[in-house]
């Protein structure tokens, strides 16, 4: 069973631009539709109606979330290859690989672009490593944002990289980003 909008929506679109298959149609400030052959049931279009329009494939009403509370994709750069499932499989381009900053035999790691991730999920269900999870920006474990597993001394540099990647609340920023600031 797919999403499902009721006749409390407004028409404010929020919903339609997260949607990641276009299965959302509608005018602008008129009733929305979710078309059933579409929709995956990935929730990306949920939490940002502030009507509480939307029902989730089990007839639950989804809650409207602020930002901060939105899904969101976090990379773990350890189990990350760089094999590009992902980024081959994101609809809003959200996703890239960079070159590893710690070399070895990767082919590079994942990173997001905040501003256009939706949490949609297909990144999650792409990839074959396991790497790529979804929680709210708030909320993601600390076992994905930090660097808490045992390592020998000589692996200190991979946790030295997890902890500067995971260092900004959500996303990974680069480092000539991080000095430029953008």
């Amino acid at each position: 069973m797919a999403y499902t909008i009721v006749e409390d929506c407004t028409g404010c679109t929020a919903c339609v631009k997260r949607c990641p298959t276009d299965a959302i149609k509608g005018a602008r400030k008129g009733l929305h539709d979710i078309d059933p052959d579409l929709c995956i049931d990935c929730g990306a279009c949920a939490p940002v109606c502030a009507d509480n329009a939307i029902f989730n494939n089990v007839g639950d009403r989804i809650e409207f979330k602020k930002k901060k509370s939105w899904p969101f994709a976090f990379v773990d750069e350890i189990n990350c290859v760089g094999c590009e499932k992902c980024v081959d499989e994101c609809p809003f381009d959200a996703l890239r690989i960079v070159e590893h900053p710690m070399g070895g035999s990767f082919h590079g790691v994942c990173v997001v672009d905040e501003k256009k991730c939706t949490g949609c999920r297909i990144c999650e269900w792409a990839c074959p490593y396991d790497a790529i999870f979804i929680f709210p920006k708030d909320g993601a474990p600390e076992w994905l944002t930090q660097a808490v597993l045992a390592r020998p001394p000589e692996r200190q540099q991979e946790i030295d990289w997890r902890r500067w990647s995971t260092s900004v609340p959500v996303g990974n920023v680069l480092p000539e980003e991080e000095a430029t600031g953008t």
